[in-house]
């Protein structure tokens, strides 16, 4: 992990460190400074992974977690002498307890988009053709704290319709069309990247107008 700057906070005493040119690498294998605070990663969950402070020694590290997705470590298992953290992402894991592969800029987390098994995992909803909000869940893929989801949305249209047919997406249980796609003609189709905020942790809302069109999502990535 680099980053030019990480701001890091003493949950106890209050008082914040600028780090620059932070750069350390992760070893989930491990225990303690770098490595996992206590236990094993899980498989097919998520790791809360912080920057940690020993204000004392003047020594930076990361830390992985599975006991808290909050702003600043409150584990309880900090490594001796680090007193400040900051959490610099949350990390989903694959069914081996491995990191899955991805990127993170920033808040903004993106799954690696690679062939094989991974690639299906990141469908929530195929050709779905219910006509009323109905809602999908992003469990799997979205951390509980995560704030908006980045997806790639879908809709394909089995039937000639007259005046086209949408495939609606809201981050709400109603008919608020934050995204909205129209397809007209049998077998036509319209895809788009976009973002949705998540305003029920893990969930989304869908409903097609007419129930001759099909909805699809794939999730892409996630804010924090």
């Amino acid at each position: 992990f680099i980053a030019d700057q990480i701001m890091v906070v003493n949950i106890t005493t209050g008082n914040s460190t600028l780090l620059d040119e932070f750069n350390q690498t992760l070893n989930i294998s491990t225990v303690g400074a770098n490595g996992m605070d206590a236990g094993t990663a899980p498989t097919s969950g998520f790791l809360s992974i912080y920057a940690i402070w020993d204000s004392t020694s003047l020594t930076a590290a990361l830390l992985a977690t599975t006991s808290a997705q909050t702003t600043f470590y409150t584990g309880g298992s900090m490594p001796a002498g680090f007193d400040a953290s900051a959490l610099i992402s949350i990390w989903p894991t694959d069914g081996s307890a491995l990191l899955q592969p991805a990127q993170i800029i920033d808040r903004e987390f993106y799954y690696a988009l690679t062939s094989g098994e991974f690639s299906l995992l990141i469908n929530v909803l195929n050709n779905g053709n219910a006509t009323s909000p109905t809602g999908i869940s992003l469990s799997g893929l979205v951390p509980f704290v995560a704030r908006a989801v980045r997806g790639g949305f879908l809709c394909r249209e089995t039937d000639t319709v007259t005046s086209g047919s949408e495939a609606c997406f809201s981050p709400i249980n109603a008919d608020d069309r934050q995204i909205a796609l129209l397809a007209s003609n049998v077998g036509g189709y319209v895809q788009s990247q976009n973002t949705l905020p998540l305003v029920v942790s893990q969930t989304i809302y869908y409903f097609v107008v007419s129930s001759t069109m099909q909805a699809s999502l794939n999730v892409l990535g996630y804010q924090l």
